[in-house]
């Protein structure tokens, strides 16, 4: 009900995803008052190389709480690593306790294979993901995160869960879509990925999806000018 409230009385409503409008739209809000866009990423510093991804790189650069399924993309390595084995896992969060992955990660036997950075600079996540094969992100729901943005621009392959919003950004032919999100069926779509890396021949249609709707440097004077046009509807 607050809800409905807020967004009916909105003068201005800023959306970061076409799923986040239409939801927006049916609980009341009016469309001439929506802008829809992503702030976008920093394109000269998330930047990539093209040619082959032979480097064989899982990252994961979402967060460690439950809502983003890290135990079950940890639980699936040891399947990657038997089809894999040169294959290494790298976590660049630290948004929550890390010790319980670790010690998952020593029960599963994949801890020579697994390395949690913690969080990590700008510049460190920018080279990271330029050097990586394979993005991965398997929450339940979504919007449209900048972290896939930044994967994208730099060149890795997303292995992403199948959802309406990540469907916005990324074509499936250049992509790996998890329908059921389970250990066996994430082993399944990262070792694919792996796979489609390997040529990097999906790497710069990727990047121009981001050049051409996720550049920072454009998307952000949207926001002033949608920030100004609220503050002159103030009393």
């Amino acid at each position: 009900l607050l809800m409905r409230r807020v967004v009916a009385k909105a003068d201005c409503i800023h959306s970061v995803s076409r799923q986040m409008t239409a939801a927006l739209a049916s609980r009341g809000a009016r469309k001439a008052t929506i802008e829809t866009f992503q702030y976008g990423v920093d394109l000269a510093a998330f930047r990539f190389a093209l040619g082959e991804r032979r480097a064989e790189t899982v990252v994961w650069s979402r967060g460690l709480r439950e809502f983003y399924r890290l135990e079950t993309m940890l639980r699936a390595w040891p399947a990657v690593l038997a089809r894999r084995p040169r294959a290494r896992f790298v976590v660049t969060q630290h948004d929550a306790s890390i010790d319980r992955w670790k010690a998952l990660a020593d029960e599963l036997g994949i801890a020579d294979s697994v390395a949690f950075v913690g969080r990590v600079s700008h510049e460190e996540l920018a080279e990271t993901l330029r050097r990586a094969a394979v993005w991965v992100s398997i929450p339940p729901s979504d919007g449209a995160p900048l972290s896939l943005l930044e994967a994208m621009a730099s060149g890795a392959l997303p292995v992403v869960s199948d959802l309406e919003s990540v469907r916005e950004w990324v074509d499936p032919e250049r992509a790996v879509f998890v329908g059921t999100v389970d250990a066996e069926h994430v082993a399944d779509a990262v070792v694919r990925g792996l796979e489609l890396a390997g040529d990097g021949a999906h790497a710069a249609a990727n990047r121009r999806v981001v050049e051409e709707r996720g550049d920072r440097r454009l998307n952000l004077p949207r926001w002033e000018r949608l920030l100004m046009r609220a503050a002159s509807h103030t009393v």
